[in-house]
């Protein structure tokens, strides 16, 4: 082995060396998968009256690529809210915060609450909307519609919460040759709260210690927090804080009951 060989070999050495050092030592970067999504993932209302109340959500496709057409059916729990309106976010080049370049076609936007013929059990909106040629195929994230709901029923004084989904019960997302794209779905959970009387934080009927324990359990924003943290229930006078003005009402409370 001549010496040019020699050094040739000590160069790749030292270059495979390197190579595997960087690869220790950068750590690689997680790609973002892609996903469909209820937006925002909870809501809450309550535990003052809210019968009537009008909210808005929206259903993103998230961090997607090649995206050409997309298929979603979505259900809620009609006992406690209704249907309001909805809207396709399609083409991103009338809708810029939605998906899909145009020029589109909108395949399925229907809505019917007692449910929805050649669908899966529970779907009440459909959705279905495809890209057409010459359109360019949809990269990153972008809203796919949003729909609007009233509430109509709120738990009474000791009843249980009621806690349910805005649920994406079927979606399929396809490419520009119309192979279908692997994405995670991610309904999302709304949460009514029961009527509570004037300091009965703990909804059992009567104002006393444990109403305070509960308050105690979600001091917010503290010092100390409280274990539990923040929740709407303890903020009696829903100011942002449980603290010591929500003891207060309590106090002023003490002992009485609800039906």
């Amino acid at each position: 082995m001549n010496f040019k060989t020699e050094k040739m070999i000590v160069i790749l050495l030292v270059s495979t060396l390197v190579s595997s050092v960087l690869a220790i030592s950068i750590p690689k970067v997680q790609a973002e998968t892609t996903a469909v999504k209820v937006m925002p993932q909870a809501l809450e209302f309550g535990p003052d009256p809210c019968v009537g109340t009008e909210f808005t959500i929206t259903v993103e496709v998230q961090y997607v690529s090649d995206l050409y057409g997309f298929d979603t059916q979505f259900g809620w729990n009609t006992s406690y809210i209704r249907y309001v309106s909805r809207t396709l976010h399609t083409p991103v080049e009338t809708y810029p915060d939605g998906i899909l370049h145009g020029p589109t076609m909108t395949i399925r936007n229907t809505v019917n609450e007692a449910g929805i013929p050649g669908t899966m059990p529970g779907t009440m909106y459909w959705a279905a909307a495809s890209s057409m040629p010459p359109a360019s195929p949809f990269e990153g994230s972008g809203i796919a519609f949003d729909m609007t709901f009233t509430i109509v029923n709120q738990p009474g004084y000791v009843e249980a919460d009621a806690v349910f989904d805005l649920k994406i019960i079927r979606s399929q997302l396809s490419d520009h040759f119309g192979w279908p794209i692997v994405h995670s779905m991610r309904s999302a959970t709304v949460t009514i709260y029961a009527l509570r009387g004037p300091g009965d934080v703990n909804n059992d009927g009567i104002v006393d210690i444990f109403d305070i324990g509960t308050i105690s359990a979600h001091w917010y924003p503290g010092p100390p927090i409280g274990p539990l943290g923040y929740s709407a229930v303890a903020d009696i006078n829903l100011d942002g804080s449980v603290d010591i003005f929500d003891i207060g009402i309590t106090s002023a409370n003490w002992g009485n009951t609800y039906p």
